[in-house]
């Protein structure tokens, strides 16, 4: 595929916010209704987390692990079934109209997914982002590949996988850690600070 006349050749998309809806704020509200009057001191943001969850999210131990330590956090004995829905809970589908602008893309890019998601999300939305998966050339999952973003690490090898130039790939996030740690590596980036923008965003960068 050649270059466009923007020299971007590849096009690494984020799911959560950019591809897929997602409510941060629904994870914590949901383990301190689990926790009764005793509010947990987890904390699940865009930019800021516990280390617990950007530990998952790297793939360092298992979902029973995970499981079992969220449980300790709510400090009552709530089953796996009740602490896995109250982490589902966030998850809110893929954004309509996504599905076009991939297959647009796809006609001119190479386009791939860079995500910061866990097992347990991946396995709840992998039927519904069956054909979005199947959209793109490459996914890559953070708790798959050991690394997560914003770390300079996860950039490397993506771009080594892809064996593309950072000059030449343009990178989409809602997190502007992210963004600037893509930045700093010499990726162009695209700052999506509102999910419904992207298409009008995209048209500002890509000529």
């Amino acid at each position: 595929m050649l270059a466009t006349a923007d020299g971007i050749t590849h096009i690494i998309f984020d799911l959560g916010e950019v591809l897929y809806r997602v409510h941060f704020s629904r994870a914590v509200r949901s383990f301190n209704a689990l926790a009764g009057s005793q509010t947990t001191s987890l904390e699940f943001g865009r930019d800021r987390q516990s280390s617990l969850f950007h530990d998952y999210e790297r793939g360092y131990f298992s979902t029973k692990f995970f499981l079992d330590s969220l449980r300790k956090a709510i400090g009552r004995p709530v089953s796996d079934k009740e602490v896995t829905d109250a982490w589902n809970s966030i998850l809110l589908g893929v954004i309509p109209d996504r599905k076009a602008l991939l297959e647009q893309l796809s006609q001119r890019y190479h386009v791939s997914i860079l995500s910061n998601i866990n097992a347990l999300h991946h396995n709840h939305i992998k039927d519904e982002c069956d054909w979005l998966f199947a959209s793109v050339e490459e996914r890559f999952l953070s708790y798959e590949m050991g690394m997560r973003k914003p770390d300079a690490i996860i950039f490397d090898e993506v771009l080594n996988r892809l064996e593309v130039a950072p000059e030449a790939a343009l990178f989409i996030d809602d997190s502007l850690p992210n963004i600037e740690a893509a930045r700093n590596f010499g990726i162009n980036t695209l700052w999506l600070e509102k999910p419904d923008s992207l298409v009008q965003s995209l048209s500002t960068v890509l000529r």
